[in-house]
């Protein structure tokens, strides 16, 4: 069986609160997801431009990469204006691939460590090979997923000071703020997009079906039947309870 990327990411549990910002006005653990999201956005967009280079016949990485994970780390960095809120990535320049030596350097002030330590792990598992590389952007695209609807629990814990037992935690299932719903609906879909391409990409090099690797099976089927119907075939059933 393949090498499965879900044991050796680490991801948070979603914690499940109730928002009561009134529209319009992000609360603090609102503002505290946009922080986190501008640098996972960076990460992704960093380790697909570093895998790229191992595997420059393949063009998807350097494309996603180009094409959409910048247009997302630039769109958090616009709310990020928006709201007043500092860009915790300074660096990053909108709209700019970054040399190679900027790759993976996170300014981050409260989840350098966090993100440092993700790409350091994913692009390791991606020089393993073509195949463990198309993988790594499958894990990306779902923990993407999981940390845009909500908070990731593990890192914030970790990391963000402060940080009560339980709090309020902003992300797309739960802020009501329209213009966040707006740019974060944008990462989601761009995300499913994406999961869809190296999903299409796995299917014919491996000989078992695609396992989820950070969400449950059942939401990779359902993403996959509503955005690329085509590729349903590469993907594991759920198992049955």
């Amino acid at each position: 069986m393949h090498i499965c990327a879900k044991a050796l990411v680490l991801i948070g549990t979603a914690l499940l609160a109730v928002s009561t910002s009134v529209a319009g006005s992000p609360t603090e653990m609102d503002e505290a997801h946009l922080i986190f999201m501008r640098s996972e956005e960076k990460l992704a967009r960093d380790v697909y431009l570093t895998i790229a280079e191992m595997y420059p016949g393949l063009p998807i990485f350097r494309d996603i990469a180009t094409r959409s994970e910048q247009t997302h780390t630039d769109t958090m960095r616009k709310m990020l204006i928006k709201f007043g809120i500092p860009d915790p990535e300074p660096g990053t320049a909108p709209g700019v691939v970054p040399p190679a030596d900027q790759l993976g350097v996170f300014e981050n002030p409260y989840f350098a460590g966090y993100f440092t330590e993700k790409y350091d792990l994913l692009v390791g598992l991606a020089g393993i090979g073509l195949e463990e590389a198309l993988y790594v952007g499958a894990t990306i695209e779902e923990l993407d997923m999981l940390d845009i609807n909500y908070c990731n629990s593990e890192a914030f814990e970790q990391y963000y000071p402060g940080l009560p037992a339980s709090p309020e935690c902003g992300g797309l299932a739960l802020t009501t703020v329209k213009a966040l719903q707006n740019a974060l609906g944008s990462l989601m879909a761009g995300s499913e997009n994406h999961l869809c391409a190296f999903v299409s990409q796995l299917g014919p090099m491996i000989d078992e079906c695609y396992e989820a690797q950070v969400l449950t099976q059942q939401q990779v089927r359902d993403i996959i039947e509503a955005d690329c119907s085509e590729f349903i075939g590469f993907v594991c059933e759920p198992e049955t309870p």
